[in-house]
């Protein structure tokens, strides 16, 4: 898509939200090529824009950016702030650099003690620019009633080196759920979850999700969702054992399936209940929606897990404070209306802990107990992803993948400090 062409996308879903909220209409910002303007009733409006501009302090735009695009619930989020705060507005930028332009460019400016107020990010890019020292700390600048009304493990995903440098303002969680006559338990270990599969061959499929199923997904769901808690991988000690016979039984039962289902298939799949075990997303209307659709004789048990929790928040993007921001208070400011209890409202996956929702008791005892997975695995999970796949197509068998894969990862973990 041409810029020209995604500005003008740009400029057709702010008039939407323009008119939702009942303002009287949106118009190209003279001046400013590639920039999108939504009109308020405050002095200061909302801009989206591509192009990265050098920013006055004075200015009173609050600049919030991200390698990507922004979801609707924090646009949404800045066009309210926006004509709340007569005396600033939220300007978002998105970028079309590579990534590693990108991060050349934001490391550059943020070490300098320059850059935008907010930055947009994955986990792996807040652990890095958190490792970089140039984050704020948020429970200085947020009131300890706000971080109190939200769910312990989001604060968790965003606390790294003791202190808390990122938010999500909207989070899911990943569960995974059970028949009560075949698992009664509220937990499982890998070994348990196998056992139990292996026990009831008339199910034609072990494990299945509402959505496109594959392969790597039943790997996740066996062993990478929480690979640093899996009894294969321990990166305290910095050892290893994947080639053990449970590891090489998890991934034959993945080379069971085909490469991918057809979402339709597998929804019908979920419906028809011929499985064991069935993935999950846990949202306000988690509850309701698999209890709706497969009867009360269902529960939540987790993925296969070495500890007590096996429901996992999903990876999300993290709001983050630069430590140099120009406006540290208008900063603030935004964060807490992404996380006040009327904005989180409008969320079908809000943060806090006190929406009506949470009545559930189901819903609302996953979400206390639900885990962040703070290890970073990635280059691991990547590693049993590409030697799998030799397994998968038929060029290897599962133990001489498995010695592969405990081969590589040894190194690896040989090779951290």
């Amino acid at each position: 898509m041409k810029r020209r062409d995604r500005a003008f996308l740009l400029f057709a879903v702010i008039l939407l939200m323009s008119a939702a909220c009942g303002q009287r209409g949106a118009s190209d910002n003279p001046g400013e090529e590639n920039a999108v303007q939504a009109e308020s009733d405050a002095a200061h409006p909302l801009y989206l824009t591509e192009e990265v501009r050098d920013l006055d302090p004075e200015s009173g735009e609050l600049c919030v950016v991200c390698n990507g695009w922004f979801p609707d619930y924090i646009k949404d989020c800045a066009t309210s702030f926006s004509r709340k705060d007569a005396d600033y507005s939220v300007l978002m930028e998105y970028t079309e650099e590579s990534e590693e332009a990108y991060w050349d460019r934001t490391m550059a400016e943020l070490v300098s003690g320059r850059g935008a107020d907010l930055y947009y990010v994955s986990l792996s890019e807040l652990q890095t620019l958190q490792e970089k020292g140039v984050l704020a700390d948020l429970r200085e600048l947020l009131p300890e009633e706000t971080l109190a009304a939200v769910w312990p493990g989001v604060l968790e995903r965003g606390t790294w080196g003791g202190q808390l440098v990122g938010i999500m303002p909207e989070a899911w969680a990943d569960t995974v759920i059970v028949a009560d006559e075949i698992w009664a338990g509220d937990h499982w270990t890998l070994e348990e979850a196998l056992e139990v599969i292996e026990a009831h061959p008339e199910f034609r499929y072990p494990v299945v999700s509402g959505g496109s199923l594959r392969r790597d997904n039943v790997m996740e769901f066996l062993v990478t969702r929480n690979l640093a808690d899996s009894p294969f991988l321990d990166l305290e000690e910095g050892t290893c054992s994947f080639d053990s016979p449970l590891f090489i039984r998890a991934l034959e039962l993945a080379g069971t399936y085909p490469d991918s289902f057809p979402i339709e298939e597998s929804q019908e799949m979920y419906r028809g209940k011929d499985w064991v075990a069935a993935v999950c997303m846990v949202n306000s209307s988690f509850t309701d929606n698999y209890k709706g659709i497969l009867g009360e004789t269902y529960h939540a048990v987790g993925y296969p897990t070495e500890g007590e929790e096996g429901t996992f928040w999903r990876t999300g993007q993290f709001l983050a404070v630069n430590r140099e921001a120009k406006h540290p208070e208008q900063a603030a400011a935004f964060l807490e209306e992404l996380l006040s209890y009327d904005r989180q409202c409008t969320s079908h996956v809000p943060v806090r802990r006190d929406m009506p929702a949470n009545r559930l008791r189901e819903y609302t005892t996953l979400m206390e107990k639900c885990l962040g997975i703070t290890a970073d695995t990635a280059a691991i999970e990547d590693m049993i992803r590409e030697e799998a796949a030799d397994y998968f197509s038929g060029s290897r068998d599962a133990e001489t993948v498995a010695r592969a894969i405990q081969s590589r990862v040894q190194v690896y973990l040989k090779e951290q400090p």
